[in-house]
């Protein structure tokens, strides 16, 4: 019997921030976009124009969920670039709320009283009010239709749900496993791992594994070798699983403290994007626009993904090495 590809979500979380909250001015901020987002360095470009690049080039999809509440303090102009690059590459633009920066705009959004680092700390009416405003931002910036929500750093509730499915979202991406109790406050959920209806929304879980009993390490490039990461795909597609969730940054290859490239991540983001094109029989990357609104599979509460001894140690020494190299 053949088998259905599995369906990969590449999100590509894009979004900059200053070296020092206290200090940031808006000129200062719009230069820390040449590392966060473009990704400048003197070993070359190896930001978010490097993935795009990479991704058209390996004919894949990803999902840029695009932080659109800095134009606030920084003007419109910096967003619409961003968004432009990314239109211009045929990927998808979604919204990223970080919460941060509405307390540096020069007059409070109308509507949004509560200040607060992450979208939990706001209550319901004030978080749909947000995604208005970023939605509104990225609707100004040229992004085309906007369906999906991340919150940043996944710091939801439940009442993000209920927030995005009233302004009229189709998908919710915030909930992430290895962040539940921290900054993820999604608590009635139940344990999610592959999407499914929940108040009114699909919610899509950020992908995740087992790297030793008990303790779960969530699909991001930077935080996973290579190994791990076509290892937690094979194993979601043998377990019959319809979708998998990955994770990147405008940022992931770039070493923020020292303003270099990351060598490491880069042969990850690479490698990764070579081999989901040579099985792209068995994986194939998606868009929002291509998700079903509904009536997806539903994984069974038990089924969560393992990755052997050997790869997490392998990971362990390849990231002790990475560390070394960028002292």
């Amino acid at each position: 019997m053949t088998r259905s590809p599995l369906k990969v979500l590449f999100t590509i979380d894009v979004e900059t921030w200053p070296a020092d909250w206290k200090k940031a001015t808006s000129d200062e901020v719009r230069r820390s976009m040449s590392l966060c987002i473009e990704g400048h360095t003197p070993q070359g470009d190896c930001g978010l124009p490097f993935q795009l690049a990479l991704f058209r080039r390996h004919g894949l999809k990803a999902i840029c969920f695009v932080e659109p509440l800095v134009a606030g303090f920084i003007g419109a102009e910096p967003l619409r670039e961003v968004v432009s690059s990314i239109r211009s590459a045929g990927q998808e633009v979604q919204l990223h709320p970080h919460t941060e920066w509405l307390g540096r705009w020069p007059d409070p959004p109308a509507g949004v009283a509560t200040r607060g680092d992450r979208l939990h700390q706001f209550p319901g009416p004030e978080q749909v009010r947000i995604f208005q405003l970023g939605r509104e931002l990225l609707d100004r910036a040229g992004a085309g239709p906007v369906s999906a929500v991340r919150a940043g750093s996944f710091g939801a509730n439940d009442a993000t749900l209920r927030a995005a499915a009233e302004v009229g979202l189709a998908f919710e991406a915030s909930f992430n496993a290895c962040y539940r109790g921290r900054e993820c406050r999604m608590d009635g959920v139940g344990r999610p791992l592959l999407p499914q209806r929940h108040e009114g929304i699909t919610l899509l879980p950020m992908g995740w594994f087992e790297d030793w009993p008990g303790h779960g390490r969530h699909l991001q490039v930077t935080a996973c070798s290579l190994a791990e990461l076509t290892g937690g795909l094979e194993a979601a597609y043998r377990a019959g699983w319809s979708h998998l969730v990955l994770l990147s940054h405008s940022f992931e290859a770039v070493d923020r403290n020292r303003g270099c490239a990351d060598r490491t991540v880069l042969r990850r983001l690479e490698g990764l994007a070579a081999w989901l094109a040579h099985h792209r029989d068995r994986f194939q990357t998606q868009h929002c626009a291509d998700l079903p609104q509904e009536g997806f599979p539903v994984a069974g509460e038990g089924l969560v993904l393992t990755s052997p001894p050997w790869r997490t140690l392998g990971r362990m020494a390849e990231q002790g090495a990475r560390r070394w190299r960028n002292a």
